[in-house]
């Protein structure tokens, strides 16, 4: 999986989705997946996109507390939680103390705030977003990511 990470500002990508649940806009040849980060949870919580296709996931944290968005397979969620742990300071859903540097394909999205993760999946098969703010992944803050 290639990744190339940035914000996204495009005001025009900002309208509410359909109702199917599918959210997603074409700019540029690539798909744009609009996801809203609520209090230990995304929406959608399921995504199918197109091996070989730059897909940017847009995240809106529609939350109280920040919330975070790793894009990657099970390992790399692990990886990343097992790293959160050791920088971990505070209690829960405190990120102050939490190092993100050099965590490629990270965000940490503040509430009322929008960030975006854009990726390439060079392989089908299923991936996840998670949220690793301490405890969010535990009580289920991921999305199924099924790339065909």
């Amino acid at each position: 999986m290639r990744k190339r990470i940035g914000a996204l500002a495009l005001a025009a990508l900002v309208a509410a989705g359909c109702s199917d649940g599918d959210t997603s806009t074409a700019v540029d040849d690539a798909r744009v997946v609009k996801i809203t980060m609520l209090d230990n949870r995304y929406e959608p919580s399921e995504v199918t996109v197109q091996k070989g296709q730059a897909v940017t996931f847009e995240f809106t944290n529609k939350g109280t507390v920040n919330h975070e968005a790793l894009v990657g397979d099970e390992q790399a969620q692990a990886d990343h939680a097992e790293e959160m742990k050791r920088s971990a300071s505070g209690g829960h859903g405190d990120m102050e103390g939490m190092d993100h540097a050099g965590a490629e394909g990270v965000i940490t999205v503040e509430p009322g705030k929008s960030d975006s993760i854009t990726t390439t999946f060079d392989d089908s098969g299923s991936f996840l977003i998670g949220c690793h703010v301490p405890l969010h992944y535990e009580q289920g803050m991921k999305a199924t990511v099924t790339v065909t």
